[in-house]
């Protein structure tokens, strides 16, 4: 595989990972917990084509756990209480 192909290939997939966080944004609008849930991990992680985002991440946990999903109430607690993110940020 040539550099080239190499790029290629980079660009293609950040392109889809781009892609993937559009439609989660789109849904979370459309009030889906799971979006909101799956939006604060790319941005808690970076991953899906986003820069890590600790606040960002805080603020879909946030909004998937006032919907009713536990697992983002306990990863939104991880970034306050990991002192990953002090509390005058939020």
């Amino acid at each position: 595989m040539t550099s080239g192909n190499v790029e290629q290939l980079a660009t293609r997939q950040a392109k889809q990972a781009k892609g993937a966080v559009i439609a989660h944004l789109m849904a979370a609008a459309e009030q889906d917990y799971a979006a909101c849930f799956a939006l604060g991990v790319a941005y808690s992680t970076g991953a899906s084509g986003v820069e890590c985002d600790l606040i960002e991440a805080h603020k879909w946990f946030n909004l998937a756990a006032a919907r009713g999903h536990e697992e983002a109430a306990q990863c939104r607690a991880e970034i306050v209480i990991g002192g990953r993110v002090a509390g005058n940020q939020l």
